[in-house]
């Protein structure tokens, strides 16, 4: 395709999607996949080696269901970046960080697109 390939999605639609669903999608969420959501995002955190003192980038975050637990993984000098393209979500997620983390790890939730992320490696 002259260009380059075309995406095989809209950013737009999935915004509108994620927008549209925030008001029920972690009650959702954890109801449909009963209780295993809780179990898996509990698993992640302690499968990888999060540093203390190191950065996480936390790419669709959702409602920074992630967020607390690698803030107290990368402890009050470390610092948890969470990724969402949903806007109404990272509002979401940028409530549950403040609320969660004490004291509260640098960062912070940013509206993008995890698949043209800007953050560096």
């Amino acid at each position: 395709m002259p260009g380059g390939p075309r995406p095989s999605y809209d950013p737009r639609d999935v915004t509108a999607l994620f927008d549209g669903m925030a008001a029920t999608y972690g009650l959702m969420n954890v109801v449909s996949s009963f209780g295993f959501a809780v179990w898996w995002r509990r698993q992640c955190v302690r499968a990888v080696e999060v540093p203390r003192g190191g950065v996480v980038l936390d790419l669709m975050t959702g409602q920074g269901e992630l967020c607390g637990s690698l803030a107290r993984a990368v402890g009050p000098t470390g610092t948890v970046l969470a990724l969402d393209l949903s806007a109404v979500m990272c509002r979401r997620a940028d409530r549950s960080r403040r609320h969660r983390t004490s004291p509260p790890a640098g960062g912070g939730v940013f509206r993008a697109d995890a698949l043209v992320c800007p953050v560096q490696d």
